[in-house]
């Protein structure tokens, strides 16, 4: 592999590396030219093509460093996502200067067809937006999940103790407007008949059983509650006993 660096003014230091003859450029030192703040993040979720190779040390010849090298449709990544208003003149440094130095050595052939260099931007256009469309799809399935989590879980204590009163309340409106004076197994049979019909009409079989979505549907169906003629008859026929 051999290893090329190319130094800006503006831009600092472009290491580059002709690898499988294909030229591929630092990740790192792109990304920092771009004004990434933290580079191996921005090539980890931007970057499709890493490749890693290793380099000599700067400071120790004897040892090597790993490094990411990105080919070009990975530089047109990081550009396009870059918020460095300086970017474009990045982008141009690189593949109207530097590009045609290595070209000029012998180590690449820039392709000579236009329509050819035009169609790699486009192909790394069309995946930047891929990768948006694929990143919101996963948000607004993770949202829709979340959701789904949240209704479907039982009442909440608050919740659950709100019912409770208003079922209180309830059946203390029943028997104001009926005149009723209940003996206490009445009371307790006028009680049994709301939570019954309570159970029946959400469809569960205790009322901590209630989704948190249905609060409001239950607290209604209170609201509108009246005992059944099978509730009637057995508060009578307990009268009859008193």
């Amino acid at each position: 592999m051999e290893l090329q660096t190319f130094n800006s003014t503006q831009f600092g230091e472009l290491r580059t590396a002709e690898i499988e003859g294909k030229i591929y450029y630092c990740g790192n030192d792109v990304a920092r030219a771009l004004g990434y703040a933290r580079p191996n993040d921005a090539i980890n979720q931007h970057c499709r093509y890493t490749v890693k190779h290793s380099i000599p040390h700067p400071q120790n010849p004897t040892k090597e460093l790993e490094m990411s090298f990105i080919p070009e449709g990975d530089v047109y990544r990081l550009t396009a996502r870059s918020k460095l208003p300086q970017a474009e003149k990045f982008e141009s440094w690189v593949f109207d200067e530097v590009l045609p130095q290595i070209n000029h050595t012998g180590g690449y052939r820039v392709p000579q067809n236009p329509m050819k260099a035009l169609q790699l931007m486009f192909d790394a256009q069309k995946s930047i937006i891929e990768d948006q469309r694929e990143t919101k799809y996963q948000v607004e399935t993770l949202d829709k999940r979340m959701t789904f989590h949240e209704e479907e879980q039982e009442l909440s204590k608050r919740q659950y103790d709100y019912i409770s009163g208003k079922v209180s309340n309830r059946l203390k409106e029943v028997k104001e407007v009926r005149d009723w004076h209940l003996n206490p197994k009445q009371a307790g049979e006028l009680r049994h008949g709301l939570n019954g019909d309570i159970l029946r009409y959400m469809g569960v079989r205790f009322r901590g059983s209630i989704a948190r979505k249905d609060f409001e549907k239950v607290c209604q169906f209170i609201e509108g509650w009246d005992p059944s003629s099978v509730t009637l008859q057995k508060i009578s026929e307990l009268e009859e006993v008193e």
